[in-house]
């Protein structure tokens, strides 16, 4: 029988507390992967790129859901926490503004999650009816995306509680200034 004392503390991963919270971002990063996966034929339809981005990423989230299943290590979970804020920056940015090297469309999604909800914009970061404008690289919003978009933020929270103590506060900081810096840089009249 193992006690933590003050001298001998329980090893992190090995408490109960961050096995469950490995558990739980494993099933969001699975979450997150299958809905990627399950919108890269739609994508792939639409650009070739976005396809092929979307199967890797699916394939991506799914490998780190099954390593988050064992011991996961600090530098795991970092993996993990800067590539989902990677997708959310990328996420957010292609329904606000679009993405500069994106093609311009007009989106008539009909996939499932994406029919009578879709919204784009034109550029503002403004949302639009999709009929009610221009072709733009804004992609409209859909359901899907915003299950993947809250499992992502539900995942960031998990994430940053399994780190050791010695690294959350700096991570905290970190992913605040991120934040900061892109709404500074918004503010200012970035050009994309």
């Amino acid at each position: 029988m193992t006690t933590a004392t003050a001298a001998f503390p329980l090893e992190h991963s090995a408490q109960p507390d961050a096995v469950a919270g490995r558990l739980t971002a494993a099933g969001l990063l699975a979450v997150s992967g299958a809905i990627h996966l399950a919108v890269a034929p739609e994508h792939l339809r639409g650009w070739w790129a976005a396809g092929v981005f979307f199967t890797a990423l699916a394939a991506f989230q799914l490998a780190l859901a099954g390593s988050l299943l064992g011991r996961a290590r600090p530098i795991t979970l970092l993996l993990t926490l800067g590539s989902t804020v990677g997708v959310i920056i990328t996420y957010v940015w292609s329904r606000t503004v679009g993405l500069p090297f994106a093609p311009a469309t007009v989106h008539e999604h009909a996939v499932a999650g994406h029919e009578g909800h879709a919204v784009g914009g034109i550029g503002t970061g403004v949302p639009v009816f999709p009929d009610a404008r221009p072709a733009s690289s804004v992609e409209p919003v859909g359901t899907l995306d915003l299950a993947a978009l809250g499992a992502e933020l539900l995942l960031v929270l998990v994430v940053v509680a399994l780190l050791p103590a010695r690294l959350r506060g700096r991570v905290s900081t970190g992913l605040l200034a991120i934040g900061l810096a892109l709404i500074v840089w918004r503010a200012l009249g970035s050009p994309a």
